[in-house]
């Protein structure tokens, strides 16, 4: 019975081992740091392994949407005292295939001769990966290599890059101003923010607005209409969504000023938000252009009056010059005749 109890134990330990993940996260953000681990205790076959068989090198391996076949990373050669690191001797790595040269490599045991036995639980590599991309995503796995040949490997794990939100921003269909964070427009007319975003699946966009002078958010009054449309971009590892919202609504009224909120957020709150302040003004526009016409009339009448003056002095003079002219070589006539 006790030794029942010794075999379960040990075999609870050694199953335990080998389903420990080789990372302790699945899917990470756009620039995280973590570590991925390769030990040889998640190896639960190799305690079926002669004691004569030895350990000839412990890897870590990638499959990523590039290359689509798994390549090495790293390769650790207990079994020597040195190693290669893209020709060059190092302590006991040979790297392939480094993603970048941030990333991290380094060893615990198996230095020794001694060492390589396949039950050496000392013997692991960590691999950190520094400053994580959506072209380092792939499927991971671990394979160690016996002198006899024998192959091992760990379950392929699918670590993903979740892509970052970006290219937030808040756009009019009829802007008037400087500032692309505000515009003034007019009563009656017909006014559509689209607001913009790119980023991970199942992102919620919502409209909120306030009021001038208050800092209370009531969801947006008007039409909102959406559109969401994904990309699921391979050739990185990120599966990219691309969002937008429209507001639709018509100015009735004249505003001080109503700042429009759109919000992202996913599952744990608010991730981003940008703002647009709307001022709406009467429509001067209308009014500007008969005072303008009334004005350009006026002048024109004022010159034509001044010239049908002018003429109607003309034509009086005329006729009274030539009137007394007339008169006065008819009198000259009759002078002469007396």
């Amino acid at each position: 019975m006790f030794s029942i109890l010794i075999f379960l134990k040990y075999y609870w330990i050694v199953h335990s081992a080998a389903q420990q993940p080789i990372v302790n996260s699945t899917q990470h953000d756009i620039g995280d740091t973590f570590n991925i681990i390769c030990d040889v205790t998640r190896f639960a076959d190799l305690k079926k392994i002669s004691d004569f068989d030895y350990l000839e090198e412990l890897s870590l391996h990638r499959k990523s949407f590039v290359t689509l076949t798994s390549i090495p990373l790293v390769i650790y050669l207990p079994s020597t005292d040195f190693s290669f690191i893209d020709g060059v001797v190092k302590s006991n790595f040979l790297v392939k295939h480094n993603p970048r040269n941030q990333w991290l490599f380094q060893r615990t045991g198996g230095v020794a001769f001694t060492n390589r036995k396949t039950n050496q639980k000392n013997i692991k590599i960590i691999v950190t990966a520094v400053n994580f991309q959506c072209s380092d995503a792939g499927e991971y796995h671990c394979k160690i290599t016996l002198s006899s040949g024998k192959l091992f490997s760990t379950s392929p794990v699918n670590i993903t890059a979740k892509a970052p939100i970006s290219d937030h921003k808040i756009q009019i269909n009829l802007h008037n101003g400087n500032d692309s964070y505000s515009s003034t427009n007019y009563v009656e007319e017909s006014i559509i923010l689209t607001c913009t975003v790119t980023g991970p699946p199942s992102l919620l966009i919502t409209w909120n607005q306030t009021a001038k002078g208050s800092t209370k958010e009531n969801p947006a009054t008007g039409k909102i209409s959406s559109n969401s449309t994904s990309q699921s971009v391979v050739s990185t590892g990120c599966e990219i969504h691309y969002y937008f919202l429209k507001l639709h609504f018509e100015l009735q009224e004249t505003d001080d000023g109503n700042t429009y909120y759109c919000i992202v957020s996913n599952d744990t709150g608010e991730q981003s938000r940008e703002n647009f302040t709307l001022r709406i003004i009467s429509f001067i526009k209308s009014t500007s252009q008969p005072e303008s016409q009334s004005a350009s009339t006026g002048v024109g009448t004022y010159f034509v009056g001044v010239l049908l003056f002018f003429a109607s002095a003309t034509v009086l003079i005329y006729y009274f010059g030539i009137r007394k002219k007339h008169r006065s070589s008819r009198d000259d006539k009759h002078e002469s005749e007396a």
